[in-house]
C-alpha cells in the first residue's frame, strides 16, 4: 500500500508571497465609474448612480485580493436590492439582470487579466458549489 504523503505547509513567507500576488488595485473612482456608465442603460443611471455605484466604487484605488472583489460585488448588489432589511426591488428579474453583469463588473474593477480569471473562477466555484 502506498502511503500519501503530507503537503508540504508553506512557510509565512511564502503565503505572504502568494497573498501579495493575489492582490489587485482597483481603478479610480473616476475610471470605475466611466466603465460602469458604459455597460449600463443610460435611462437607469440616475438610480444607479444614487443606490448602486457608490457600492462598486466605494473601494476605488484600494488594493485588494482578487476574491475580495467578488465580495465586493455580490455586497453591492445585495444592497442595492435591500435596504435595512427592506427589499427595494423584485428580486427574481433584477438578481437575474444584475448577476449577468458580474463578469463585466469584474472586468471593470480588475485590469489584469490573470486576475480576471481568478476572479470568476472565484464566483464560479461560490455559486456551483
Amino acid at each position: 500500500m502506498v502511503e500519501q504523503q503530507k503537503p508540504v505547509t508553506p512557510s509565512r513567507a511564502e503565503r505572504l508571497l502568494e497573498d501579495k500576488s493575489e492582490e489587485v488595485t482597483l481603478p479610480s473612482e473616476n475610471e470605475m465609474l466611466a466603465r460602469l456608465h458604459s455597460i449600463t442603460n443610460p435611462e437607469h443611471h440616475e438610480d444607479l448612480e444614487k443606490n448602486f455605484f457608490p457600492k462598486l466604487t466605494r473601494f476605488a484605488g484600494s488594493t485588494v485580493l482578487a476574491s475580495s472583489v467578488v465580495s465586493i460585488i455580490v455586497e453591492a448588489i445585495n444592497g442595492y436590492i435591500r435596504v435595512e432589511g427592506t427589499v427595494l426591488r423584485p428580486r427574481g428579474n433584477l438578481r437575474h439582470s444584475m448577476a449577468e453583469y458580474v463578469p463585466s463588473f469584474i472586468d471593470i474593477m480588475i485590469d489584469d487579466p490573470q486576475q480576471r480569471k481568478k476572479a470568476r473562477e472565484f464566483i464560479a466555484s461560490a455559486v456551483n458549489g
